[in-house]
């Protein structure tokens, strides 16, 4: 049976765990099981949505992630509760959101694209420079150009689509059931 690749690195994807289970326990003494078993089945659900893959491709394919799935859950070592996922009441964060937010309105955040998210959160205290950003262009001035007015006529709005999109579905069932009779 000859294999589509973007099935077979699925399938490696989720057979790599098992690798990543004993080095993580080499490393550290113990390994994130959870997020190891939800892995596997994001691979399965990838697996699912693959289209222009035969049924028994997809079949295999399952049935090799389901066994490291199954083996996964029969580990029976040290495990720990990775931070990646963790969830925070609000009410605690609440003084480092307002304390990111002031942050990111800061003089030294002019021009740069700012965003708030649970490591940012954390890190709010330290100062990551942003490679991707060149303060000398951004100082740079450059003349405005004007273009000429064109003039734009607008598309149908969301809503006057459906309506049309509905009153096309309904000529075409009339035209079915006419058909039909």
């Amino acid at each position: 049976m000859r294999v589509n690749p973007l099935l077979k690195k699925t399938v490696t994807k989720a057979e790599n765990l098992l690798k990543r289970l004993k080095a993580d326990v080499r490393n550290t003494g113990s390994t994130p099981i959870d997020d190891h078993l939800n892995r596997c089945l994001e691979c399965v659900e990838r697996v699912n949505s693959m289209a222009n893959i035969t049924h028994s491709q997809k079949e295999w394919a399952k049935q090799r992630i389901f066994k490291v799935y199954f083996t996964l859950q029969d580990y029976r070592g040290t495990e720990r509760q990775d931070d990646l996922n963790r969830e925070s009441n609000l009410e605690t964060m609440s003084p480092l959101i307002d304390k990111a937010i002031v942050e990111t309105y800061e003089s030294r955040y002019v021009g740069h694209y700012a965003s708030i998210s649970y490591n940012g959160l954390v890190k709010v205290s330290g100062d990551d420079p942003d490679h991707f950003w060149d303060r000398k262009l951004a100082v740079k001035k450059n003349p405005v150009t004007e273009l000429n007015e064109c003039e734009y006529t607008f598309k149908q709005t969301p809503e006057e689509w459906r309506e049309e999109m509905k009153k096309q579905k309904e000529e075409i069932l009339c035209a079915v059931n006419v058909e039909r009779k």
